[in-house]
């Protein structure tokens, strides 16, 4: 699963195009998953994104088959992710294979079906520093 198409500005400089539908709307995908991946990005509907590296992830606790919340417990922040169909969300994250995952703006990507993994609300709650 990849939330981005390959493109010639990939192949020659690594810029990723995000995928687009036939009216020209973003094509959303809760969570991207790749081998290895070092942090995982955070992006929210609020513009605060955070990409926290792996090395610091505690724990991911999860409700299980519900698949509709998932708390990553980093040695210095909370994250609280709630959505529906989360069950291969949490599992990438469990094996650190997740490499992005994003809350869905009704604004900016297309509708989706009731099948499709949906990030509702991402809350992140850091330790003050």
């Amino acid at each position: 699963m990849t939330i981005y198409e390959e493109s010639p500005m990939e192949k020659l400089f690594g810029i990723k195009t995000p995928k687009k539908d036939n009216r020209g709307r973003l094509i959303y995908e809760a969570f991207d998953a790749k081998d290895k991946t070092k942090v995982v990005e955070i992006r929210t509907t609020q513009g605060i994104n955070r990409a926290p590296s792996y090395a610091y992830l505690l724990d991911v606790i999860s409700d299980g088959e519900r698949g509709e919340e998932i708390t990553l417990l980093f040695s210095f922040m909370l994250v609280e992710i709630k959505g529906r169909n989360l069950q291969t969300l949490a599992r990438a994250l469990i094996k650190r294979d997740c490499a992005i995952l994003q809350e869905y703006d009704p604004e900016r990507f297309a509708p989706l079906t009731q099948e499709q993994p949906i990030i509702e609300s991402v809350e992140i709650k850091a330790r003050d520093v």
